[in-house]
C-alpha cells in the first residue's frame, strides 16, 4: 500500500518559537538549498514497512555495490563542499608522498596510516554533523547548535594536531640524517 501523503512531523513534536535567522554566508546558504533540494527529490511516496520506507526515499542499499556507491558519493560531495576536507586530504596525500620517498620502514607507516586516516574521517564526521545541524535548525540560530558545530569542530582539531604531531615526529629523524653535516 503506497502512502501518497507528503511526510510530516508527528502531532505530539512542539515546534519551538523561531529565533531571528542566523546571519549565514551565502555559500552556507546555497549549501542548504541544494540539500533541501536533494531530500525533496528524495521525498517520493513511500511504501508501507520501514524496510520500503528507506528503500523508497534513497536511504538503504539494497546490495553491498550499492553501498560503496553512496560512499563514494558522499567522499564526492565532501571533496566538492569541504574546504577543510579539501585541505586535510592535500595535507595527507604530501606526507604519504614524503613517506615514501623517504622509504619509511614499515614500523613508520603502521603508525602514520591509522593517525592520518583519522584525520580524514574525523573531518567526515565533521561534515555530517554540521549538515544535520543545519538540517535541524533550518538556518535558525541556536546556541545548542553551535555549540555541537563548536565541539564538532574542537573534534577535528585535536584530532588533526595528534594526526599531524606524530606524522612531524616521525619524519625529524629521517630529515635529520638527510642534513648536511
Amino acid at each position: 500500500m503506497m502512502l501518497q501523503t507528503p511526510l510530516s512531523s508527528p502531532p505530539s513534536i512542539t515546534k519551538t518559537p523561531a529565533l531571528p535567522p542566523h546571519p549565514a554566508l551565502p555559500r552556507q546558504q546555497q549549501q542548504r538549498k541544494r540539500l533541501r533540494r536533494y531530500l525533496l527529490q528524495a521525498a517520493k511516496p513511500v511504501a508501507t514497512g520501514a524496510a520500503g520506507y528507506k528503500q523508497q526515499l534513497g536511504f538503504r542499499a539494497v546490495n553491498f555495490a550499492q553501498s560503496v556507491g553512496f560512499a563514494l558519493e558522499g567522499l564526492t560531495f565532501a571533496f566538492a563542499e569541504e574546504r577543510n576536507f579539501r585541505i586535510d586530504v592535500a595535507l595527507v596525500a604530501g606526507i604519504a608522498l614524503a613517506a615514501w620517498a623517504l622509504q619509511l620502514p614499515l614500523s613508520a607507516w603502521v603508525l602514520l596510516v591509522p593517525l592520518l586516516g583519522a584525520v580524514l574521517v574525523s573531518e567526515l564526521a565533521n561534515t555530517a554533523m554540521e549538515w544535520l545541524v543545519d538540517l535541524v535548525t533550518q538556518g535558525q540560530f541556536d546556541l545548542r547548535a553551535k555549540r555541537v558545530k563548536d565541539v564538532s569542530a574542537a573534534m577535528c582539531l585535536v584530532v588533526a594536531c595528534v594526526g599531524y604531531g606524530t606524522a612531524f615526529l616521525v619524519f625529524v629523524p629521517y630529515l635529520w640524517a638527510l642534513l648536511p653535516r
